[in-house]
């Protein structure tokens, strides 16, 4: 007998992700296109961003569709960050960010500007009066990690934007839900945010593939221009097959949402007690 775990890399495929990925390998025009071959892709575009808005309470038209949650989080950090100069040049973001959501910081604030990262207490949580601290009249971006993929914890998210707001309401907020979406509930609304990242392999689609919510109105900068796909702000040809499976994904998330979270929540407790009765063991998060 064989157990795969490996989860956090990648996850298995349900037979209904992995039909609906094969059976868009089927079309062979571009969703783009005006003629007919192009209509079918083009529909599945469209049924998918619809699919995946539903999972986090938002609107099609809110939905990039990206190469992967790594090019999500460049997006969101480097675009929100180069699109909102007239805000400020600061990016305030806490300790516990993903690597990719680190590194894109950095790089938003190379040439001017502050980055400031707010620690974190024993358990992984992030203190809203650290947050409140950190924000000036020069900070542009925000970003926050909602579930911790390293230790689990989950921010209160709404709590910390509140606040993050209370000291600088225009403040752009991008919040990393790539390990949790589909694990736990979301609403973007509830959450306040201006850009949110989703990731393909907790929901049980292709790791090449993710996506970004984009509040309507948020101004962003593209990362790879040239042309008008995803409301151009993500030029080039979309992955159909990848999207689509992502999109079946998040309809199949959605419906089975309390179930599963239950399902994961039990075994991870059962995880923990077996290894808490090992001597020198300590929960971390």
């Amino acid at each position: 007998m064989k157990a795969y775990l490996d989860y956090a890399a990648a996850s298995p495929m349900s037979d209904r992700v992995r039909s609906e990925l094969l059976a868009a390998l089927e079309h062979v025009g571009s969703a783009g296109s005006v003629h007919d071959a192009g209509r079918a892709p083009a529909e599945l575009l469209e049924r998918s961003r619809a699919r995946v808005a539903d999972l986090i309470g938002a609107r099609p038209e809110e939905i990039i569709f990206t190469s992967g949650a790594t090019e999500a989080r460049n997006l969101a950090t480097k675009g929100l960050s180069r699109a909102n100069r007239g805000l400020g040049s600061d990016v305030v973001i806490s300790a516990v960010e993903h690597p990719a959501t680190l590194a894109a910081a950095r790089t938003a604030t190379a040439e001017r500007g502050v980055l400031t990262q707010v620690q974190v207490d024993a358990d992984g949580r992030l203190d809203p009066a650290g947050l409140g601290a950190a924000i000036t009249s020069e900070t542009a971006l925000v970003c926050l990690v909602h579930g911790q993929p390293d230790i689990g914890t989950v921010q209160d998210v709404a709590r910390l934007v509140a606040t993050a707001r209370s000291g600088r309401p225009e403040v752009r907020v991008h919040v990393d839900a790539g390990d949790t979406a589909g694990r736990v509930a979301i609403d973007v609304g509830a959450m306040d945010c201006d850009a949110l990242t989703i990731g393909a392999w907790p929901l049980g689609a292709p790791p090449w593939v993710g996506a970004l919510y984009v509040r309507e109105g948020a101004r962003i900068t593209p990362l790879i221009e040239g042309g008008v796909q995803e409301h151009g702000k993500r030029s080039g040809a979309e992955a159909v097959p990848a999207i689509a499976a992502l999109g079946a994904a998040a309809e199949l998330a959605a419906a089975h949402l309390d179930s599963r979270a239950a399902r994961l929540s039990a075994l991870g407790e059962r995880l923990v007690d077996g290894l808490l009765g090992v001597e020198g063991v300590r929960l971390n998060g």
